[in-house]
């Protein structure tokens, strides 16, 4: 399996020590409440406005729910397309590490980014693919004087493209972060 279902990669503690109630609870109260019937973003939006639960909580447990139900497959996205990721944390800054990811993916894919964005808290560069599918990098400060390399693979079309496409993001990770 390319890409975990979202009880496996967040545990129920974590779930009950952020919104005060468990995984199941949580499924529980969108099935009773029709949430079955609903969009995605409006299954999130009731967990936020009538459940106080803080927004980056309401997408986790709305994605459960989505999977819990059948209604998404793990790695897909309320669009329908679906989408894989791989990240390292390594010693250094921000700015040499989006500045070697930049080279190493552009280097993989034979074309520069579209978008390279190094202002802010998280820095981030994107390319365009001519299949219609998308690799975006996210480079964030983490613990320890360390950053964290995220590279997604977006827009893939079927779920049987998730394993290559993950395979291609971990060989386009720097060297020295494969």
């Amino acid at each position: 399996m390319a890409v975990a279902p979202q009880s496996d990669s967040t545990g129920d503690a974590s779930v009950l020590a952020a919104t005060g109630q468990s995984r199941e609870f949580w499924r529980t109260a969108l099935a009773e409440a029709g949430a079955a019937e609903w969009s995605h973003s409006a299954m999130a939006t009731w967990l936020v406005t009538d459940r106080g639960v803080d927004p980056w909580w309401a997408q986790n447990i709305t994605v459960d729910f989505e999977q819990h139900s059948g209604r998404r497959r793990p790695g897909q996205r309320a669009n329908g397309t679906f989408e894989v990721s791989s990240s390292r944390r390594l010693v250094g800054d921000q700015e040499e590490a989006l500045a070697a990811v930049v080279a190493s993916v552009s280097a993989a894919i034979d074309r520069p980014a579209t978008s390279v964005n190094s202002g802010g808290k998280y820095f981030s560069a994107r390319w365009k693919l001519d299949d219609g599918t998308a690799v975006a990098a996210s480079v964030s400060p983490s613990s320890g004087g360390k950053t964290t390399v995220a590279l997604s693979h977006v827009g893939l079309v079927s779920e049987e493209a998730m394993p290559a496409a993950k395979e291609f993001l971990r060989n386009a990770l720097p060297p020295a972060l494969r």
